[in-house]
């Protein structure tokens, strides 16, 4: 892809456009749209372009948006509470589908055995300074070391 093309469906799912929509914002993006449609569109640039060309940007976009709370459905629509709690279900069921939300979960439990880690060696390091402490009080005693 060179990036070039005219067509919109194309460049509305390239994810250097994409990238490009988003990291331009100040302090706020907003997507006004169908999510089933762009999940569509979506798949259909992955049948079409291929794999290769795709970073599923508006499934994990999405998916962002539902985990934080700010996916909203216009009050025009008439939904109720359910019917809106049904649609959330439906999209984060389609956004489970993709390769991408596979790989947002795994890179989620990365960054928590990661954090875990760095707790560990925080609490080894702790252990260390106790032990090295402990070493010069019994030295300071003139106990020798076991």
């Amino acid at each position: 892809m060179d990036g070039s093309t005219l067509d919109g469906t194309k460049s509305f799912c390239d994810p250097y456009v994409f990238n490009t929509a988003v990291t331009r914002a100040k302090s706020l993006v907003i997507a006004v749209g169908n999510p089933f449609l762009l999940l569509k569109m979506e798949a259909h640039f992955v049948r079409e372009y291929g794999e290769e060309h795709n970073a599923h940007c508006w499934s994990t976009y999405l998916d962002f948006c539902i985990q934080n709370e700010s996916l909203h459905f216009h009050s025009k629509l008439g939904l109720t509470d359910d019917q809106i709690s049904d649609e959330m279900e439906k999209i984060k069921k389609e956004i489970a589908r993709t390769p991408q939300r596979a790989t947002a979960i795994l890179r989620e439990e990365n960054v928590r055995l990661k954090e875990e880690n760095t707790h560990y060696k925080g609490e080894v390091e702790t252990l260390k300074e106790e032990n090295l402490n402990l070493k010069q009080q019994l030295q300071e005693r003139g106990i020798r070391d076991p």
